[in-house]
Protein backbone atom coordinates (compact mmCIF):
# COMPACT_ATOMS: atom_id res chain seq x y z
CA UNK A 1 0.00 0.00 0.00
CA UNK A 2 1.20 3.11 -0.85
CA UNK A 3 1.42 6.55 1.50
CA UNK A 4 -1.32 8.33 -0.58
CA UNK A 5 -3.49 5.15 -0.45
CA UNK A 6 -3.03 5.32 3.06
CA UNK A 7 -5.62 7.52 4.92
CA UNK A 8 -3.49 7.42 8.53
CA UNK A 9 -0.40 8.65 6.51
CA UNK A 10 1.14 11.88 7.93
CA UNK A 11 1.80 14.57 4.83
CA UNK A 12 5.81 15.25 4.30
CA UNK A 13 4.55 18.56 4.71
CA UNK A 14 3.40 18.43 8.24
CA UNK A 15 6.52 16.63 9.76
CA UNK A 16 8.80 18.83 11.39
CA UNK A 17 12.64 19.01 10.59
CA UNK A 18 15.09 19.27 13.26
CA UNK A 19 17.44 22.67 13.38
CA UNK A 20 20.91 22.00 13.30
CA UNK A 21 20.90 22.26 16.62
CA UNK A 22 18.01 20.08 17.60
CA UNK A 23 19.61 17.56 15.18
CA UNK A 24 22.84 17.35 17.05
CA UNK A 25 21.42 17.70 20.60
CA UNK A 26 18.91 14.56 19.60
CA UNK A 27 21.82 12.77 18.46
CA UNK A 28 23.96 13.40 21.55
CA UNK A 29 21.47 12.59 23.90
CA UNK A 30 20.80 9.55 22.28
CA UNK A 31 24.34 8.20 22.70
CA UNK A 32 24.28 9.02 25.78
CA UNK A 33 20.73 7.07 26.23
CA UNK A 34 21.60 3.84 24.88
CA UNK A 35 24.66 3.45 27.24
CA UNK A 36 22.09 4.01 30.27
CA UNK A 37 23.31 1.30 33.13
CA UNK A 38 21.34 -0.37 35.53
CA UNK A 39 20.93 3.10 37.59
CA UNK A 40 19.55 4.30 35.08
CA UNK A 41 20.93 8.39 35.29
CA UNK A 42 21.82 10.48 32.61
CA UNK A 43 23.83 13.52 33.04
CA UNK A 44 23.49 16.44 30.67
CA UNK A 45 24.57 19.54 30.32
CA UNK A 46 22.88 22.54 28.83
CA UNK A 47 24.29 25.67 27.05
CA UNK A 48 22.54 27.61 30.07
CA UNK A 49 25.70 25.67 31.86
CA UNK A 50 23.73 24.05 33.92
CA UNK A 51 24.29 20.16 34.86
CA UNK A 52 21.22 17.78 34.81
CA UNK A 53 21.31 14.73 36.27
CA UNK A 54 18.10 12.35 35.37
CA UNK A 55 16.55 9.16 35.96
CA UNK A 56 13.51 7.61 33.40
CA UNK A 57 14.69 9.71 31.16
CA UNK A 58 12.10 9.14 27.65
CA UNK A 59 13.27 10.93 24.39
CA UNK A 60 9.91 12.47 22.63
CA UNK A 61 9.73 13.27 19.07
CA UNK A 62 10.18 17.23 20.32
CA UNK A 63 11.71 17.21 23.84
CA UNK A 64 13.07 14.58 26.45
CA UNK A 65 11.50 14.19 30.21
CA UNK A 66 13.41 12.45 33.12
CA UNK A 67 13.06 12.29 36.46
CA UNK A 68 15.14 15.30 38.33
CA UNK A 69 17.81 13.78 40.21
CA UNK A 70 20.13 16.47 40.99
CA UNK A 71 20.16 20.86 39.17
CA UNK A 72 19.44 22.78 41.37
CA UNK A 73 15.43 22.56 40.72
CA UNK A 74 12.81 21.78 42.91
CA UNK A 75 10.91 20.43 40.68
CA UNK A 76 10.45 16.61 40.49
CA UNK A 77 10.45 16.34 36.74
CA UNK A 78 12.30 18.04 34.03
CA UNK A 79 11.52 18.67 30.54
CA UNK A 80 13.93 20.26 28.09
CA UNK A 81 14.44 20.84 24.27
CA UNK A 82 16.85 18.77 21.96
CA UNK A 83 18.42 22.16 21.02
CA UNK A 84 19.78 23.05 24.62
CA UNK A 85 22.13 20.13 24.94
CA UNK A 86 25.55 20.41 25.14
CA UNK A 87 26.45 16.91 25.73
CA UNK A 88 25.43 13.83 27.63
CA UNK A 89 26.83 11.02 29.35
CA UNK A 90 25.35 7.87 30.97
CA UNK A 91 25.62 7.94 34.83
CA UNK A 92 25.53 10.64 37.32
CA UNK A 93 28.20 10.28 39.82
CA UNK A 94 30.28 13.09 39.56
CA UNK A 95 33.54 12.94 37.87
CA UNK A 96 36.81 14.86 37.80
CA UNK A 97 36.00 15.61 33.69
CA UNK A 98 32.74 17.10 34.48
CA UNK A 99 34.06 20.39 34.93
CA UNK A 100 35.38 20.89 31.31
CA UNK A 101 32.19 18.72 30.15
CA UNK A 102 30.88 21.70 28.24
CA UNK A 103 33.80 22.83 27.31
CA UNK A 104 35.37 22.33 24.18
CA UNK A 105 39.06 20.52 24.67
CA UNK A 106 41.91 22.71 22.97
CA UNK A 107 44.61 20.97 20.77
CA UNK A 108 48.10 21.41 21.95
CA UNK A 109 50.81 22.24 19.59
CA UNK A 110 53.47 20.14 19.77
CA UNK A 111 56.70 21.32 21.99
CA UNK A 112 59.28 20.45 19.19
CA UNK A 113 59.44 20.82 15.70
CA UNK A 114 58.61 18.09 13.35
CA UNK A 115 61.16 15.95 11.79
CA UNK A 116 60.96 14.91 8.29
CA UNK A 117 62.16 11.41 7.22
Amino acid sequence: MSAAENAGAVPVAAVHADSPAEALGRRTLSTAFVMVGPDGLLTVALRNGHMLVLRNVVMRPKDYCGALVSGGSRQPKYCGGYADIVSARPGGEATPDDAGLAEANPIKAQSGPLERK
